[in-house]
């Protein structure tokens, strides 16, 4: 489960509610990143179209947490499967 904050300035504010394992997400579930509508008109089709994206590819030179930074430096397979993994037990 997530929020979504959208402000005047068009500056959209996402927060995990459900624990989520992911490179741009803090342990506290706010995403780190961007995800500013740039366009004339709020379009909410494209708020949720890069809220997908940035769930399928992360910005592994942003990663907020430490010790995911680490995983991933070591070993980038095993840490996108312990994602994954991490991931089933709370998506279902």
């Amino acid at each position: 489960m997530c929020t979504l904050e959208v402000s005047y300035t068009r500056k959209v504010t996402l927060h995990f509610e459900t624990p989520i394992l992911h490179p741009n997400v803090t342990s506290e579930g706010h995403y780190e990143g961007s995800l500013s509508v740039s366009r004339g008109d709020f379009c909410l089709k494209q708020v949720l179209l890069d809220i997908l994206q940035m769930l399928r590819e992360p910005d592994w030179t942003r990663v907020t947490s430490p010790v995911l930074a680490e995983m991933y430096s070591a070993s980038p397979e095993a840490c996108l499967q312990e994602v994954a993994r991490f991931t089933k037990v709370w998506a279902y």
